[in-house]
């Protein structure tokens, strides 16, 4: 085999898709089978090895075969099913396979192990036989070229995901268990009994290689019609009709790839007209899915208890933004939507980070004015220093304001930011060190005071839409910290 090899099984998804070129290790691998069927070569060498006739070139020549796939055959298929010893001594299960009887339980044949070289874990699909694909000649060697159609002479150009490197030691009990989710599947799709199926379960598996084939499986990530999710990744081995794994690699791995990620994110959007004419309720819909799917993206770490309320604020300032967007026509509420929720994105990650970098207020005064604070402020150990215009937004809060800020967590966001930037003498590592008040436009944030507080002030679509993109910038900032 090639250094690097292609691989494609079955036939792609249909629908709006990106072609993907997925990066995989293969190893070799013993597994246990309740079926052996010999096929014609298995047969045919096994019958003469039964005869004595052993050598390698008398073999070739009674069988019209290579002495290469002889020696393969020997190896890789009737030696690991203890057909034959080490000497190409026909074995009694040997035998006994020759004769068409019934083969044990504990027999082994050899398939094909995939490791994800993304997430490097084991995937659960094994195969027998490689579907190797060749690109076109005339395709880039960085991206390479394959031919959908040959009739019509159409060409799949996928987009070729990075390859990283991996652990050289595979871990054995995630293989063992990537072949038993395996095996699970397999149980809806063939005819095997269940029995069947969980007694191999039981049984363990074999690394046969120490040096992996490197290999590229071609799939495709695809908006489905009917899921609660905007995108899967397919299956490779079409053996479902989406690979779970999968999706959950390249969800981490689109944080870092922007290129795909802003592809992903066209994938899913909605068509403008489909938009337009949709009811109220399948709009919704539409902008529902666009905005988990932006989400997914833009903060993939976002998936622990403790950022749910800002995975919610999240969600509702993506889709009030795709609205207010697409809208021939946008109200004064969804334009006040918008702002508050904008806002309300700001205060929860600032609540976070007040429930994991907890502030003492230890040396704080019981009381200041305006200039105290603005010194205190001005003194804090900040790796950036809080702008002017920071420091005369801020040095008008109420010391007990700011003290409820850090203890009970419920204040307004600039006794919140207060707080949380006096935690930063507690906390060596606490975000605001180093990010500050960077991305935090206070002329913006006053359209969105003016929402919040009913000021009869009229709303501009652009300026709440350029506090809603601050909003996610400044909230971007912190992904390194989820």
């Amino acid at each position: 085999m090639s250094p690097e090899i292609y691989l494609q099984w079955g036939r792609p998804v249909r629908g709006k898709s990106i072609d993907i070129l997925w990066p995989v290790n293969i190893h070799t691998v013993l597994v246990p089978s309740t079926r052996q069927r010999m096929n014609l070569f298995q047969d045919a060498i096994l019958g003469l090895l039964a005869t004595g006739l052993n050598e390698m070139n008398k073999l070739a020549d009674s069988l019209d075969l290579s002495p290469d796939l002889i020696a393969f055959i020997i190896a890789q298929e009737l030696q690991p099913r203890q057909w034959i010893d080490d000497r190409l001594r026909v074995t009694p299960k040997g035998m006994e396979a020759l004769e068409g009887g019934a083969v044990s339980a504990s027999a082994m044949r050899v398939m094909y192990a995939f490791q994800d070289v993304i997430s490097g874990k084991w995937l659960p699909r094994f195969a027998e036989v490689l579907q190797e694909v060749r690109p076109r000649e005339a395709g880039q060697v960085v991206r390479p070229e394959f031919l959908a159609d040959r009739g019509r002479g159409q060409v799949i150009r996928p987009y070729v995901l990075k390859r990283r490197p991996q652990n050289a030691d595979p871990d054995q009990s995630a293989l063992t268990r990537a072949w038993q989710e395996y095996l699970y599947t397999l149980r809806t799709k063939q005819s095997e009994s269940e029995d069947s199926l969980l007694e191999l379960a039981d049984q363990s598996i074999e690394l046969q290689d120490d040096e992996p084939q490197k290999a590229w499986v071609l799939c495709e990530v695809y908006a489905p019609q009917d899921d609660l999710q905007p995108w899967l990744v397919s299956d490779p081995w079409r053996l479902t009709q989406a690979l779970r794994p999968l999706r959950e690699a390249l969800t981490q791995e689109l944080g870092e790839d922007k290129n795909l990620a802003s592809r992903v994110l066209r994938l899913v959007a909605p068509d403008e007209t489909a938009l337009a004419v949709a009811a109220p309720v399948d709009r919704l819909a539409m902008l529902d899915l666009l905005a988990k799917s932006r989400a997914l993206l833009e903060a993939p770490r976002l998936n622990k208890p403790e950022h749910e309320m800002m995975r919610d604020y999240l969600l509702r300032v993506i889709r009030l933004q795709e609205s207010v967007k697409g809208a021939e026509k946008v109200y004064q509420e969804e334009l006040n939507g918008l702002a508050t929720q904008s806002g309300a994105l700001l205060e929860s990650t600032i609540k976070w980070m007040l429930h994991r970098w907890r502030a003492s207020n230890a040396g704080l005064p019981y009381n200041w004015k305006r200039h105290d604070l603005h010194k205190l402020l001005s003194d804090l150990p900040l790796t950036r220093k809080l702008s002017d215009e920071s420091l005369d937004q801020l040095s008008g809060q109420a010391a007990k304001q700011v003290s409820l800020a850090g203890t009970r967590i419920d204040r307004p966001f600039k006794a919140l930011f207060v707080a949380a930037l006096f935690s930063t003498h507690d906390h060596p590592d606490h975000p605001l060190r180093e990010i500050s008040d960077s991305g935090i436009d206070w002329g913006l944030m006053e359209a969105r005071n003016d929402s919040s507080h009913a000021s009869g002030r009229w709303l501009e679509r652009e300026n709440i839409l350029r506090l809603a993109e601050s909003a996610l910038i400044w909230f971007k900032q912190f992904e390194s910290y989820f």
